[in-house]
């Protein structure tokens, strides 16, 4: 199985520098852009199977990918973004706290970072087994990105995480390990 991943496509709050989490923001005049020119990508590669997120802007994004496709579009609840709590909305940096520890809660209500990553792997572990020689797309989150690399690659979870999030349709390849 190959499994390509697609980060949403840009939003106002992405231009803003804001938090989005678990709020549904959709995507603005760039990120619709985005979503055709990544669309343009697939051409020439056969999807089985598109999942996404149940927010807005993954769902808008892999709605213009999959245009072309002839395939049904899954949404996935096990692939919305992580919760932050009371950070969302909020510019990042402006709040001088770390976003991506598993040493320590971010906050209420925010969505403990263990059990994020442990939500979206048990997803890839599932359709590994559904999906064992097929090309599946993900249209999720920059957040989702993380616990997907860490699954095909590892990851050092004490590393600064924000350095390999991916841009605004971006997509990555992660092949069956």
């Amino acid at each position: 199985m190959s499994l390509y991943y697609v980060r949403h496509g840009m939003t106002e709050w992405n231009k803003e520098r804001k938090l989005q989490g678990n709020s549904d923001i959709p995507l603005n005049e760039t990120g619709i852009q985005q979503a055709h020119e990544t669309r343009k990508l697939f051409s020439n590669i056969n999807i089985d199977k598109v999942y996404c997120s149940p927010l807005t802007r993954a769902r808008q994004t892999a709605e213009i990918i999959g245009q072309d496709m002839d395939c049904k579009i899954v949404v996935e609840k096990r692939l919305a973004e992580r919760c932050f709590g009371e950070f969302e909305g909020t510019v990042l940096g402006k709040n001088h706290v770390y976003l991506w520890s598993f040493d320590k809660p971010l906050c209420p209500h925010a969505e403990d970072m263990s059990d994020f990553f442990a939500r979206v792997q048990s997803f890839i572990k599932d359709i590994q087994k559904e999906s064992e020689e097929k090309n599946i797309l993900l249209v999720a989150h920059g957040g989702v990105y993380l616990p997907v690399h860490e699954f095909y690659y590892g990851l050092d979870r004490n590393m600064d995480l924000m350095t390999i999030v991916p841009e605004n349709c971006t997509v990555t390849k992660f092949d069956k390990r």
